[in-house]
């Protein structure tokens, strides 16, 4: 991340929640969310992301239990630094019914805004559907 022309490094441990729903009737989702900072919210410098939200668009690749995705879309840095960007990723879901399934995801984003910020992300996942 860089904050008035100066690097700062940065890491954090987060958790999102999101609301998808199926745009098409083929199982791809739209996806409404938001995820916030784990620990610590002190950050009296405003370097660090705190609270985020996002909209995605995944697609997805394979049988109705094992299946690879591809996502793209918008995110915005909305606590303690402005920002506003793209992000885009890969991942492989296993559903074994149709009421949940799991996920792991890597995913790439960057953002103006405050700051210029850039990151990279792994994250295993639940998802429930009713």
């Amino acid at each position: 991340m860089v904050v008035k022309g100066l690097t700062e490094p940065s890491s954090r441990l987060a958790l999102r929640l999101a609301w998808g729903f199926d745009l098409s009737g083929e199982g791809d989702e739209l996806q409404v969310g938001g995820s916030v900072r784990l620990g610590s919210w002190d950050d009296p410098q405003r370097t660090h992301v705190l609270a985020t939200v996002d909209a995605r668009y995944r697609a997805y690749f394979g049988s109705e239990e094992l299946k690879t995705f591809v996502e793209i879309g918008l995110w915005a840095s909305v606590k303690s630094l402005a920002a506003l960007g793209g992000l885009g990723g890969v991942g492989l879901a296993y559903d074994p019914s149709r009421a949940w399934g799991i996920y792991l995801s890597a995913q790439f984003n960057g953002g103006f805004g405050e700051a210029r910020i850039t990151g990279v992300s792994i994250s295993p996942g639940l998802q429930l559907r009713w």
